[in-house]
């Protein structure tokens, strides 16, 4: 079973994502804030799950730019991908995606796509863990 750690303020995508992934059968964990994902992670041991979804921008918290890096800082190795309402576009997907790469970053997931029922994830890396997430998402 894959287990997954969804780090987002937003609990109505949060909802439809994690509807997805444990609909194939992933063991889901959500935490409202950056803050609460570093805190969890420092508890837990951050490479028992195999994948981390992580918003880069929630409101009045430690953003997930910062959070991406103190992520893999942490000596976590499993898929790490972004998802955000702000890769609507093909020009932002591509304008993006180096920097988030270089971030440590594995994947990105357009939040408008998942809303729209058709979720696209823009691959970062060839990782493994993000074959489940494929797998969700179509």
């Amino acid at each position: 079973m894959t287990n997954i750690l969804i780090i987002d303020d937003n609990k109505k995508y949060t909802g439809m994502l994690r509807s997805r992934l444990e609909d194939c059968g992933c063991r889901v964990k959500h935490v409202l804030s950056s803050r609460a994902g570093i805190e969890h992670l420092k508890i837990k041991n951050p490479n028992e799950y195999q994948l981390i979804i992580t918003d880069i921008t929630m409101e009045t918290q430690l953003s997930g730019i910062f959070l991406v890096r103190r992520i893999r800082r942490m000596g976590f190795r499993g898929g790490l991908v972004i998802y955000s309402t702000g890769f609507n576009t093909a020009f932002m997907h591509l304008i993006s995606r180096p920097f988030f790469r270089a971030l440590g970053a594995d994947g990105l997931i357009s939040k408008n796509s998942l809303k729209n029922g058709s979720p696209v994830l823009k691959l970062l890396s060839g990782h493994p863990a993000l074959e489940t997430l494929k797998t969700a998402l179509s």
